[in-house]
């Protein structure tokens, strides 16, 4: 989820690419590399695009999820950001969704549960004619040996949003033969590849045979 803070009319002339590497470790741990992708190809001076795109960004992932590292986002100008009226006081709704957020040190990623899902959130910005990427790596709450050779995701679309390009990529324990994929997936290697338009919610599933 992509909130553009101050950024005129730049969305409209962002164009974005979602990638999603998921790794099994040899312990049956896998870990998720979600990288996103920003080209402005606003020109610098035009009206309503030709500016700098800040967007704060949302990654919704299993809930347990955690993160591990953080790549590409932007350390936010406080002079951007207006001070915290000492008279203000939490909303309540918004406390209910989001409980208690916390901040990795590191690198001030924001941490929530929000509607059943871990939430990590972040700054990019993105100047007129440059192209970031940004990327967020984190230890999914569940093994391989506990879906038995299956593999489901779903990618949900940002309501509003353009058509993304989004590619998948699983790579499982060695030796793994893939049985049955949709949509067809290629093997490439080790892995097997996804590739699709986020034009809508996405699903992608695997049936894998492992060795014995």
């Amino acid at each position: 989820v992509l909130a553009n803070i101050a950024g005129g009319k730049t969305d409209r002339v962002i164009q974005n690419t979602i990638t999603d590497f998921v790794d099994v470790q040899a312990d049956g741990s896998m870990v998720a590399t979600v990288s996103l992708t920003r080209k402005h190809n606003g020109v610098s001076g035009e009206e309503f695009t030709g500016q700098r795109n800040l967007s704060y960004v949302q990654l919704y992932a299993p809930v347990g999820s955690q993160l591990l590292a953080v790549q590409g986002f932007s350390r936010v100008d406080s002079t951007l950001l207006r001070p915290l009226d000492p008279k203000a006081v939490v909303d309540a709704d918004l406390q209910r969704i989001e409980g208690t957020a916390t901040i990795s040190e590191a690198t001030a990623t924001r941490i929530t549960t929000e509607f059943g899902k871990t939430v990590f959130g972040n700054w990019i910005e993105v100047q007129p004619g440059e192209e970031k990427t940004i990327t967020f790596r984190y230890r999914l709450p569940f093994t391989w040996f506990s879906g038995q050779g299956t593999y489901q995701l779903l990618v949900q679309k940002q309501p509003g949003a353009v058509d993304t390009p989004v590619k998948v990529a699983l790579t499982p324990p060695p030796n793994t033969q893939l049985i049955w994929s949709a949509p067809p997936g290629r093997e490439d290697g080790e892995s097997v590849i996804f590739s699709s338009t986020l034009d809508q919610d996405r699903e992608f599933s695997a049936i894998l045979k492992s060795p014995k």
